[in-house]
């Protein structure tokens, strides 16, 4: 049994879709890590910025079935919201997560 022409217009876009969330992940995660350079140098309100960024992630993630992409930005979320008690142990496990979740935008 065929798709419906609707339904598979319906996939195809959603897959386009899927694809540019992927091929944008890195320039999202530069965005987080600016924020975080911009806090790093006396920016309070950056901290809420990259904070907010991981948040729509890790939401974004769920909507194109990225688990992975989706996990990894709810811990880089809450290692951001850490910062401003531990900031000197926690900010090494922010960036590790940062990288971690630039990574999967070349997988």
């Amino acid at each position: 049994m065929s798709m419906a022409p609707e339904r598979q217009k319906l996939e195809s876009a959603l897959h386009s879709l899927r694809l540019q969330f992927v091929q944008n992940l890195a320039a999202e995660v530069a965005k987080v890590d600016a924020q975080l350079l911009r806090w790093q140098a006396g920016d309070e309100a950056a901290l809420g910025a990259a904070i907010s960024l991981a948040h729509g992630l890790a939401g974004a993630g769920s909507l194109f079935g990225r688990r992975d992409v989706t996990l990894a930005a709810r811990a880089l979320e809450q290692l951001l919201c850490t910062l401003p008690d531990d900031w000197q142990l926690q900010l090494p496990a922010a960036r590790a997560a940062l990288l971690k979740l630039g990574q999967m935008a070349t997988e």
